[in-house]
């Protein structure tokens, strides 16, 4: 498959899309319209390789993007990974990327356990800091199909419900919270596979980096790319399972947005009120508006669990409900509304 017209379709659609209020609305954000220069995490790797390239080129039939930043991240957990970060930087210079290496200071607290979660987050608030410096609303990450395979079969043994098993999205507006508040996380390559983006790289004469960490099978994300890579049927229907999920998702997000719109009242020092019409919905539909309510008013990364989101529900319909703390919010009840406060 050739990626170039994949990915330059999917740059024009998701760049320009502004549409999502729940994605706002769950990092506490008004992000306004969506400008330039864009950003591209770089490792060096085949994917942010082909990414990089691609989006350098898309930017050449873009006048009003630019310029392209490349945010190459030192995660200084292993000997070498200083020099690796020299080198992404000089094939990005190469590419025609504005570049910057951001290296994790740890200290004397390098993390002995939970390594990939602890440098990931590091690796978003370095990402997030530098984005918002540099004025970057935009900040592309190379996942491809690959990893939303990876992702699903993962979520799946997990025994995550319906929603987890849509996978990686597409687009995240302060998906992370609060690192990335104010940017916008943008996965072009998603339909793209690890096979035909490392082909678009020879045919490119593009060059990149091995990281050894991708033969580390401690790491449950590489056991499961070595179990897909011998079993491409199981591959082909976790894909179709995550756009069945995306699709439903999509429709359930629409309708919970119009509901969230029409039954609250948001202010700017991040109140909300919820009116009457709010919670006598149903209790699921209520949960489920929860979910982008409670870090939209707390600020905080995730919201609490479904479980204990249905459980406030009910006591919300209470006619004897006399307020209630939940994940960093405050709901008191007032006349026939209910102010929700951080």
């Amino acid at each position: 498959m050739d990626v170039k017209p994949q990915v330059f379709a999917k740059l024009t659609a998701l760049i320009g899309d502004s549409s999502d209020c729940l994605d706002g609305l769950d990092g506490a954000n008004d992000l306004g319209g969506l400008g330039e220069p864009l950003a591209v995490a770089f490792s060096g790797g085949g994917d942010s390789t082909a990414l990089l390239s691609l989006v350098l080129k898309w930017c050449e039939g873009q006048p009003d993007y630019g310029p392209v930043h490349a945010l190459i991240i030192d995660h200084d957990l292993r000997p070498g990974s200083a020099r690796e970060a020299k080198l992404a930087q000089s094939r990005a210079d190469e590419l025609g990327a504005n570049t910057h290496i951001l290296k994790c200071a740890w200290g004397k607290s390098i993390p002995k356990t939970g390594i990939q979660e602890k440098a990931r987050n590091a690796r978003y608030q370095l990402l997030g800091d530098k984005c918002r410096e540099l004025g970057v609303q935009n900040l592309l990450l190379g996942h491809n199909q690959d990893d939303q395979a990876e992702t699903v079969l993962m979520r799946q043994e997990a025994g995550s419900a319906w929603r987890g098993l849509a996978g990686i999205k597409e687009i995240s507006r302060s998906g992370i919270w609060p690192a990335l508040c104010g940017v916008n996380v943008v996965r072009p390559m998603l339909l793209c596979g690890r096979h035909d983006l490392r082909l678009y790289n020879n045919n490119n004469a593009l060059q990149w980096i091995n990281d050894p960490s991708n033969e580390n099978r401690t790491f449950t994300r590489i056991r499961a790319r070595e179990y897909l890579s011998a079993h491409p049927d199981i591959r082909e229907n976790l894909l179709l399972i995550s756009m069945a999920a995306t699709e439903t998702l999509a429709q359930e997000q629409r309708e919970i947005s119009k509901f969230i719109q029409n039954y609250t009242v948001i202010y700017e020092w991040r109140g909300l009120v919820l009116l009457p019409q709010f919670y006598a919905a149903r209790l699921g539909q209520l949960a489920e508006a929860l979910k982008y309510i409670l870090p939209a008013v707390s600020g905080q990364a995730l919201p609490p669990n479904y479980a204990k989101r249905l459980n406030l529900a009910r006591r919300m319909r209470s006619p004897d409900f006399s307020g209630a703390t939940l994940g960093g919010v405050r709901f008191i009840p007032q006349a026939e509304n209910i102010l929700c406060v951080r």
